[in-house]
């Protein structure tokens, strides 16, 4: 009875059995031969393959019509494209031992587990790219026929990046190929650099190569770097971030201006070398003086150009210009130095030109060019305390030591380097202080003559004449009296002579005192004037200083004419910028009617 359970037949012969009226035998379908008897049910799956036989024409129940089968569920419903094909179990009704599973019209190898249930292996070649799959049933004749379709979604799978070779390269590369390892590349992948599609060159499931054009390395930075395969499924793999470098290697062969004068304005430099950097915001090639950022503009890679501030160029020095680019990659370039020089000083005049001899500290200003703070004055070559007021002011204290000599001094402005140097000399005069004076005396040697104008003279009460006075003589009658301040104006010392210009004649016609009063003025009361001088002539009379003799050069026979004289051991010493007072008055104790002489001569030896 086993083999009446062969497919329909069985349902067939049952419900023929199951009847109490007679069974015609031309009612119950001819069974398949014993040989093709289907296997008891625990037989397994392979033997209900072998007993799931076709009838054939002339043997067995040749009237046997399979119905069409239905499917209403599949599992599983979709794959992923390059794995590995899943075994299909398709449901429904009707399928018998003949049915195949197909896909795409094609037949798969099916087994037939019941009339509602069948398995079919789907080969890895067919799911090996993207897209839907139409799954279907069909039973061959007689009878049989196809099922309605079910669809089997084949998917791509999320990629994985796993590394790209070369990861960086330095900006201003030409094309380039890309190569990206991984897994799970779809046939039809995107790779994306920068969020740019790139052309691909290969593609495998675990290696692309892509080209990468010289444009989007053209600035330094991160580039971030993905695949993606397409739908249906797929998606977008972990970004690798590409890095694109600035060169670390810089070379600056030449800056022009390498100097500039402090005080300069703004001073722009031209930069030649090679790796530079084009780029804004910080991100291309930068200059820097003395560590300072300075505005920079980069022409090309061999040429640049940076602006030096007025700011920066206050003080002299040697100060270093680099270049750096910055990162990703970058570098610097070795310093090149630049030097901010000193102005050559000038000078084009000292305010005062003068100074006294023997005096204190002399303030001075030296006006002209070119001053910096560190210049300094000297004074015959001696550096002397400077103050800074200007470019075009300096002022100096010249030393007391150094106007211990009358003479000229030299006056010079220096400025230390880079730059600087010396300027011109300036002759500052040092002289005597000519205050009070009347008369400078000339070189050793020269006579001058001073007249005596008695009519516009003082008066005074007469000396006691040979006598060296103790008190006012205010009984005598007055006499005029005239005295003159005189000035070794030499550098060395000498002696000062005087006599009195006198005629031949009569005692009344020439007949005076003189007198020289070794002091810086005249003297202010009677009191003072009638203190004995420190040397007095008074004609022949007396003898002032002891053994000492008077004569004058020009006496012209005149016994009377007053004279002091270094030959007749006269005359008074004076150093140099010495004063004395030269005093002379008519000589008589009682009369005012003596002719005093018109003129003296003053001598220097």
């Amino acid at each position: 009875m086993k083999w009446l359970a062969w497919g329909s037949v069985f349902v067939l012969w049952a419900a023929a059995c199951a009847t109490t009226e007679p069974i015609e035998a031309s009612d119950v379908p001819t069974p398949p031969s014993p040989e093709a008897a289907p296997p008891p049910a625990d037989a397994g799956t392979d033997a209900r393959a072998e007993a799931s036989v076709k009838p054939e024409a002339g043997g067995g129940d040749s009237s046997f019509v399979a119905p069409a089968p239905i499917v209403s569920a599949m599992t599983p419903l979709k794959a992923t494209a390059g794995g590995v094909g899943p075994t299909l179990v398709v449901t429904g009704d009707k399928f018998v031992s003949w049915s195949v599973v197909r896909v795409d019209g094609a037949d798969l190898p099916t087994t037939f587990v019941s009339q509602t249930k069948l398995q079919a292996q789907l080969p890895a070649s067919r799911i090996d790219n993207a897209g839907i799959l139409q799954i279907d049933v069909f039973t061959a004749a007689p009878g049989g026929g196809k099922s309605a379709n079910l669809g089997f979604l084949v998917e791509n799978p999320i990629p994985v990046l796993a590394s790209i070779a070369p990861s960086s390269v330095q900006v201003g590369s030409g094309d380039m190929i890309l190569t990206l390892n991984g897994t799970n590349f779809s046939k039809s992948p995107k790779v994306t650099f920068d969020n740019v599609d790139l052309v691909i060159q290969s593609v495998t499931a675990n290696v692309l190569t892509a080209t990468v054009p010289a444009a989007l390395v053209a600035v330094a930075g991160s580039r971030p770097v993905t695949v993606a395969n397409p739908a249906p499924g797929g998606g977008k793999s972990s970004t690798i971030a590409f890095i694109v470098t600035n060169p670390q290697a810089i070379t600056v062969t030449g800056v022009s201006p390498t100097t500039a004068l402090v005080g300069s304005g703004n001073v722009t430099l031209t930069i030649a070398g090679a790796g530079f950097v084009q780029g804004s915001g910080g991100s291309g090639s930068g200059v820097s003086f003395n560590g300072v950022n300075i505005p920079t503009t980069v022409t090309d890679q061999t040429q640049m150009s940076a602006t030096i501030p007025a700011a920066l160029l206050t003080t002299s020095g040697t100060f270093p210009i680099v270049v750096t680019n910055p990162p990703p990659g970058g570098g610097v370039s070795s310093p090149v130095t630049f030097e901010v020089q000193n102005p050559a000083p000038s000078i084009t005049k000292l305010q005062p030109n003068t100074a006294f001899y023997g005096g204190s500290d002399k303030k001075i200003s030296v006006l002209g060019t070119g001053f910096v703070p560190q210049s300094v004055v000297r004074v015959a070559n001696t550096d002397v305390t400077t103050t800074f007021v200007s470019g075009n002011e300096l002022e100096a204290l010249v030393p007391a030591p150094k106007l211990a000599a009358l003479g000229t001094l030299g006056i010079h402005v220096h400025s230390p380097g880079p730059g600087g140097g010396d300027s011109a000399t300036s002759p500052l005069l040092v002289v005597c202080d000519p205050s009070g004076v009347d008369v400078a005396l000339g070189a050793a040697g020269d006579v001058t003559t001073v007249f005596t104008s008695f009519s516009t003279a003082p008066t005074a009460p007469p000396l006691n004449a040979g006598v060296c006075p103790t008190s006012l003589a205010t009984t005598r009658t007055p006499q005029p009296y005239r005295t003159w301040v005189v000035q070794n104006n030499q550098p060395q010392s000498l002696t000062l002579s005087a006599w009195a210009v006198c005629s031949t004649g009569t005692l009344s016609e020439d007949d005076a005192l003189l007198a020289i009063y070794k002091r810086p003025t005249p003297p202010a009361t009677d009191g003072e004037r009638l203190q004995c001088a420190t040397v007095m002539s008074e004609g022949s009379f007396g003898s002032y200083p002891a053994g000492a003799t008077y004569k004058s050069p020009e006496s012209n026979g005149s016994s009377w004419c007053p004279g002091l004289t270094k030959a007749n051991g006269g005359g008074v010493a004076l150093a140099a910028c010495e004063k004395a007072v030269v005093f002379t008055m008519p000589y008589d104790a009682s009369s005012i009617y003596y002719t005093p002489p018109y003129a003296l001569r003053l001598k220097v030896e």
